[in-house]
């Protein structure tokens, strides 16, 4: 019986016996493989994924969730823009919206290989038709330059949206549609899957640099919710690793308005360009489609 030792039979192996059942614990670490202690291969799988998943699967680090923040790789120093981010001329605005009686409303643009945060916008106690009169005058506003909300737009929802809500106002899509816009798609379901997504656009690296920015005078709900206060529930101890789920407060309703569009826009792909004036995308629908650059499920 081991007891309270610990061996190390060689480098990246340890063995220990679990005080609570007797079991012998064999832990086995990435450099148990001398082919994988080059300093160049670690940083190239450090870069490759997410931080708390990198220190999971490598340092076997298993931190508990209990008040951190869901974003772990957010760096404001290299993902915040200390100004505007202007939008291109040529490229539609990316509308994530989150619905409810707190609604909110995410304007992004894919900008070469960046999904930029440009502007948010934030409501309390109302309903999707009147945060829609509310908030189409403004972007009609500050962006005059995409005045047709059917063409210039791109709108991505969340997928609750197309039930009715008990705001007597019908489905958010349908009154978006009201509206004027007619590029209307769903995000995904699954947590997993859009929390996936903004993971992967703010550990991703382009020769540009970084290929997440957000606009941090513009985007101030959405910052405070990367440096924090987007965390996991006080009570995640009590659930299944696979249940855990952020807390729901004034953060989360546009963090959930960028996941719908980093998930959509993720799983899209360009297809040839043929001579057009200036670059823009669209999602296929059944709707009106920018006619230059065409991206596709």
């Amino acid at each position: 019986m081991l007891g309270n030792k610990t061996l190390y039979p060689m480098e990246g192996v340890s063995i220990h016996q679990n005080a609570k059942n007797g079991f012998v614990v064999f832990e086995l670490l990435y450099t148990a493989d001398p082919k994988k202690r080059d300093p160049e291969y670690i940083r190239e799988i450090r870069e490759s994924m997410p931080i708390r998943r990198f220190k999971q699967e490598y340092l076997l680090q298993w931190d508990s969730y209990e008040g951190l923040s869901v974003f772990a790789d957010w760096d404001i120093s290299v993902h915040g823009v200390k100004t505007e981010i202007m939008p291109h001329v040529g490229l539609p605005l990316l509308l994530g919206f989150d619905w409810g009686l707190t609604p909110a409303c995410i304007v992004c643009q894919l900008q070469e290989d960046t999904l930029v945060c440009i502007k948010e916008y934030t409501a309390v106690n109302m309903g999707a038709e009147r945060f829609l009169n509310w908030l189409i005058p403004q972007l009609k506003t500050e962006f005059h330059l995409w005045q047709n909300l059917s063409k210039d737009c791109l709108v991505f929802i969340d997928p609750s949206g197309e039930f009715r809500k008990d705001t007597d106002e019908g489905t958010c899509a349908k009154v978006l549609d009201s509206k004027g816009f007619s590029n209307i798609i769903p995000g995904p379901i699954s947590w997993e899957e859009r929390k996936g997504a903004v993971d992967y656009w703010m550990t991703r690296r382009t020769k540009n640099g970084p290929s997440f920015q957000v606009s941090l005078p513009n985007c101030p709900v959405l910052t405070r919710g990367f440096q924090g206060g987007y965390r996991y529930d006080d009570k995640v101890l009590e659930l299944e690793p696979n249940k855990l789920r952020p807390k729901k407060d004034v953060h989360s309703h546009v963090q959930d308005a960028l996941q719908m569009v980093a998930a959509r826009i993720l799983i899209t792909k360009p297809s040839t360009i043929i001579e057009v004036p200036a670059l823009s995308y669209s999602w296929n629908s059944d709707g009106p489609n920018f006619n230059d650059s065409r991206f596709e499920k």
